[in-house]
């Protein structure tokens, strides 16, 4: 996405934080790490009509190569925009949540994350290993190489896309594990490539006469059937995500506009995120995340990604030194949204605040009692135990977290106040969950 030139207003409003700030250092601290309030920053504007449309292809299993699962199954809006589970059950699986039963699905490798606040321009990179990103240097950077760069945004389906988060409404349909399904049981799973795939999920759409009118209002390109194409679907869903996973009026940033001032133990909590844990080493920007990549000494659990194993960011750049690294997750409603890290091996937000400051110490603890945080046994049984694997987690392990002096119980609880202030939990009054959807499949 383009960067924003700094304009006056946004120079009088940095001088308002400021001036907030003078006589609060701690708040003055964050400022200075680029922790800016989220209604400060620029947003993309999606119409009603695309809201509403998307809110129906977000729950409708017509885009699933064997209709049998939507994107809301594993980002449901009563899950806090997840599935409360370390580990999706995918295409095949049965059921909402901790209830959803692996059925005839395969474990999808990596934590669904949260979709909070991915809706805004600024957020240019997603996905554990940064593979979907948007990026002035780059362009479009996709697992679709026909997409990727600066030319590619002449290709038409990209036109109404307007987001990462748009673009990244495009994978889930090509991923077999997540929602295509495999080799010949359907005319999605035997697409010979993502174009022909979308296509055919085109075809789906048009077929559907309440759709064609939906996109018809929501699109002023779109005048009949065969006009609707992919991007507008990816656009539509990206539209419902960004108004349905607004996080942006925690108490946190209520105290960053100076508007509200948190309570000692709070404040005792975020000196520690800023100081003595480290936490705003790659806990910084508005949203909370370097947009780097880390290794922090995760123990693997899980099908893996390759080699019965997940390097992370080495899968996308093939440089030794980014093994086992992973994206800095944004933390706003962190409180809802585990288990967590990429494989969500952390069942307790606690325990990883302890993790964090002294993650070599605490991984050997958790190949110990790897019970104490994965509570699926299926997932317990794929714990990984090779001494030589593990040894290379905890020797890559980040050197920001190296020498981080370690929190005692007091001050554990008192990080963990502070991300308290970082939950907004206004998404449950929304109305997000559709009666039906055109289509007339069953919802979750």
């Amino acid at each position: 996405m383009k960067k924003q030139i700094i304009t006056p207003f946004f120079l009088i409003l940095f001088i308002n934080y400021s001036l907030f700030a003078f006589e609060d250092p701690i708040r003055q601290q964050f400022i200075d790490n680029g922790v800016v309030p989220l209604s400060s920053l620029k947003r993309i504007h999606h119409s009603t009509q695309e809201i509403k449309l998307g809110k129906l292809l977000f729950f409708d299993k017509i885009l699933s190569g064997n209709k049998n699962i939507s994107c809301s199954s594993c980002h449901h809006p009563t899950l806090a925009s997840g599935d409360a589970l370390a580990l999706p059950f995918g295409e095949g699986g049965k059921g909402l949540g901790r209830q959803r039963q692996q059925g005839d699905s395969n474990v999808v490798p990596r934590n669904a994350p949260d979709i909070f606040n991915r809706g805004f321009p600024d957020f240019e990179i997603m996905m554990w290993d940064g593979r979907i990103a948007i990026t002035d240097e780059k362009g479009i950077i996709s697992p679709e190489p026909g997409l990727n760069g600066h030319k590619s945004r002449k290709v038409k389906i990209l036109e109404p896309i307007r987001s990462t988060l748009g673009l990244q409404a495009l994978f889930p349909l090509t991923s077999h594990d997540e929602m295509r399904g495999h080799g010949d049981e359907n005319e999605l799973s035997r697409a010979k490539d993502n174009f022909e795939l979308w296509s055919k999920i085109e075809q789906r759409i048009r077929s559907v006469n309440e759709y064609v009118d939906l996109f018809k209002d929501s699109y002023p390109d779109i005048h009949n059937s065969k006009d609707i194409h992919i991007g507008h679907v990816a656009n539509s869903i990206a539209a419902y995500e960004t108004f349905a996973f607004d996080a942006s009026q925690t108490k946190f940033d209520l105290y960053l506009r100076g508007e509200i001032e948190l309570n000692e133990f709070e404040r005792e909590g975020a000196d520690i995120f800023l100081n003595k844990g480290r936490c705003i080493s790659c806990h910084n920007g508005p949203f909370l995340t370097d947009s780097k990549f880390h290794n922090i000494a995760v123990p693997k659990i899980g099908p893996g990604k390759k080699f019965n194993d997940d390097f992370g960011l080495f899968l996308q750049t093939q440089k030794v030194e980014d093994i086992y690294k992973f994206k800095t997750p944004p933390l706003r409603n962190v409180e809802v949204t585990g288990p967590w890290m990429h494989n969500g091996f952390f069942s307790n937000l606690k325990s990883l605040i302890k993790h964090h400051t002294a993650p070599q110490e605490s991984f050997l603890d958790c190949l110990e009692s790897p019970e104490k945080h994965v509570k699926s046994p299926l997932l317990l049984e794929s714990l990984d135990r090779n001494p030589r694997t593990n040894q290379l987690r905890v020797d890559l392990v980040d050197h920001i977290l190296l020498n981080v002096e370690p929190l005692n119980d007091i001050e554990v609880e008192q990080v963990y106040s502070f991300l308290l202030t970082l939950t907004d939990l206004s998404f449950e009054s929304k109305d997000l969950i559709p009666d039906k959807v055109p289509s007339g499949l069953p919802l979750d």
